[in-house]
């Protein structure tokens, strides 16, 4: 059993929360052209990630949970998003200092995902968010963004580009935090649960 260290409540039963995460992506082709995105970016670090699925294992003892934020992925839909991910699960809380996170991943046919979110406790609750993003160039912006990044050659140009997405914040419970980019973005709520389950 992992020593109680990892954990941000030391008590015999650990305060537990549920996390729900949405990830959306935008279609506005103004989001391509209006910043320069560099050719390489820092990889995400899913060496000491464990899956949203994983089943009462430490430190975080992760339970999945149900959505319950369905009328903020309906608003999200009809303001033209697509939501690539939408997920919840239960967990122990971590200490600052714990290199511990939960993964998420998934693929579409234009678009690839893979980041982590770390939830941590101190004084005050904390998201680390940290997703790249990877989506195929649209044929529409290919000679545009082309020549902004300086490819005299368009042919040059790789099929897809990849974005990062990398935030530290203080949140609070029940409030839903937006984490923003011009190509794709996320949004995070933690519930405290007052009566905690009992660990394994």
């Amino acid at each position: 059993m992992v020593g109680s260290s990892a954990y941000a409540n030391t008590s015999d039963v650990p305060e537990r929360y549920e996390v729900e995460v949405f990830v959306f992506q935008s279609f506005a082709r103004s989001a391509w052209l209006e910043e320069f995105w560099p050719e390489s970016i820092e990889s995400v670090d899913i060496e000491n990630s464990v899956s949203p699925f994983t089943q009462n294992l430490p430190p975080m003892n992760i339970v999945t949970s149900n959505v319950v934020l369905t009328d903020t992925l309906e608003r999200l839909k009809r303001a033209g998003y697509e939501v690539l991910l939408h997920q919840a699960w239960e967990q122990v809380p971590l200490s600052r200092k714990s290199n511990q996170s939960v993964r998420l991943e998934v693929a579409t046919t234009n678009t690839t995902l893979t980041g982590t979110v770390k939830f941590a406790k101190g004084r005050y609750e904390h998201i680390l968010l940290d997703l790249d993003f990877e989506r195929v160039i649209p044929q529409s912006v290919i000679p545009e963004f082309a020549a902004k990044l300086g490819y005299d050659d368009i042919t040059l140009l790789p099929a897809t580009w990849n974005f990062k997405l990398k935030e530290h914040r203080k949140v609070k419970d029940k409030e839903l935090h937006y984490f923003d980019h011009p190509l794709f973005g996320a949004l995070v709520q933690i519930r405290k649960i007052e009566t905690p389950k009992t660990l394994p």
